[in-house]
């Protein structure tokens, strides 16, 4: 069943147990909001993929009244179910960015400059308004530039950053704390593919490699009502973005971001964080040194391990890692750790293997951890298999585990991302958003560790 149990299902009646996969069977909940929706793509429609969206980046601004201020990307692609089950196609990032406001199914379309773009836009928020970063060639023929559109009035911003190289590149991230914007371009994209973390179709399907590429840090203090940029080219890295959906996350005074191992570490690191000050603005940018922090195992316990989450906060890095669903790795495994920032010994949270995971964020207002727990159980050749969000769970200072099920069933169905904003989580899937209370976590341990 392609549809499982959606994000708005969790409010109704227990007649729809039936649909629920193995696993703990959730209880019925009250405080959910589907905040934004997309039609699903049906079983065995043609495998063009013009009628198959999915949900791509994502920013939430303040969490106030029914729901937060939000910009979604949306991307088309060919479903792998809809095409005789074989891998779908990848990607071709033609969509168009929408803005949404719920608990309301839907949206606005508030910028669809991109069309065919080779590689996924990014968005982020400042001041309530969006800003979104894709490559275009705005330069002239063969060259790589970033786009930068801020709302209102769609004013372009003076934003021909010209990268070192001119090959055709992407944008890996965009993030905006309301004083500091940070985008990492990618100047030399790879031309062999992975899965993308953000396709439904994930471990399956393809799209462009962005690790082992080189990758400029800019740095921008313009607030969003200027009608120019300047962009500060800071730190050349190579990061390593492929199975996490934020590889570069924002402190008050730097950013943190994964590397890929140098060849001396490849043995025994699946990555690496790294950081870089932020505290001098545009004018130490340029010469600012990036800072080891922490590294991920590349394996444990026999498991293949990757890094699926990051962020960080004022005090803390913290991370996240799980099996390799790329390599179809049978097993779970989910670990999660934190460390302070100026400290050099981190602080294991989590570690099971009865459950998997992916992504991961901070409550800014306690501490606690959100992430979403997924199961994987193979390719989906019978329509029953496949990647899918089950459940979200929480992890505090003390490493104490609480978790909701959710009871997703059916490929590519569930929530592999959260947000964190006030009192809310926003899980997003590759149709919906939902957004749940955060204190309907408490005292709930659906999953064991």
């Amino acid at each position: 069943m392609r549809g499982g149990i959606r994000i708005a299902s969790l409010v109704a009646s227990g007649a729809i147990a039936a649909c629920f996969g193995a696993g703990p069977t959730p209880q019925q909940l009250t405080g959910v909001d589907v905040v934004f929706a997309i039609a699903p793509p049906a079983d065995h429609s043609d495998c063009g993929g013009s009628d198959s969206l999915y949900i791509g980046d994502v920013a939430i601004g303040s969490d106030s009244g029914a729901a937060g201020l939000g910009f979604a990307w949306l991307f088309q692609y060919n479903p792998g179910f809809r095409c005789d089950n074989n891998t779908g196609g990848p990607p071709t990032y033609m969509g168009a960015l929408w803005s949404f406001a719920g608990p309301a199914l839907g949206g606005a379309v508030v910028d669809a400059t991109v069309n065919n773009s080779a590689y996924a836009p990014r968005v982020a928020i400042r001041d309530a308004n969006y800003e979104d970063a894709y490559f275009g060639n705005t330069g002239g023929s063969n060259a790589s530039n970033i786009g930068i559109v801020v709302d209102p009035g769609m004013r372009a911003l003076n934003s021909t950053m010209t990268l070192p190289h001119t090959n055709f590149g992407g944008v890996t991230a965009l993030v905006d704390d309301g004083a500091t914007r940070i985008i990492a371009a990618t100047d030399n994209v790879t031309t062999s593919s992975v899965p993308d973390v953000d396709d439904p179709a994930y471990p399956l399907g393809s799209a462009p490699s962005f690790n082992n590429t080189p990758t400029t840090f800019f740095l921008d203090t313009a607030g969003s009502g200027s009608d120019s940029i300047t962009a500060t080219a800071g730190p050349q890295v190579v990061l390593a973005c492929d199975t996490l959906h934020a590889c570069v996350v924002q402190a008050p005074t730097s950013i943190a971001y994964m590397q890929t191992p140098p060849m001396e570490h490849q043995g025994s690191a699946a990555a690496e964080i790294w950081t870089i000050d932020t505290s001098a603005g545009p004018a130490g940018f340029g010469s600012a040194a990036p800072a080891y922090f922490a590294d991920v195992p590349k394996a444990i316990d026999s498991l293949p391990v990757v890094p699926v989450g990051l962020d960080a906060d004022s005090t803390d890095i913290v991370w996240s890692a799980s099996v390799d669903y790329r390599n179809r790795t049978s097993g779970h495994g989910c670990w999660i750790w934190r460390q302070p920032i100026g400290s050099a010994s981190p602080i294991q949270l989590l570690a099971t293997e009865n459950f998997s995971c992916m992504d991961l964020a901070i409550d800014r207002a306690d501490g606690d951890l959100y992430f979403a727990i997924v199961d994987y159980t193979g390719d989906d050749y019978d329509h029953s298999s496949g990647l899918r969000g089950i459940g979200i769970g929480r992890v505090d200072s003390s490493g104490a585990l609480e978790s909701i099920s959710l009871g997703f069933t059916g490929y590519e169905t569930g929530p592999r991302r959260v947000v964190v904003r006030g009192d809310h989580v926003y899980a997003i899937d590759a149709t919906e958003i939902g957004r749940l209370a955060t204190s309907l976590f408490t005292g709930k341990n659906d999953f064991t560790p």
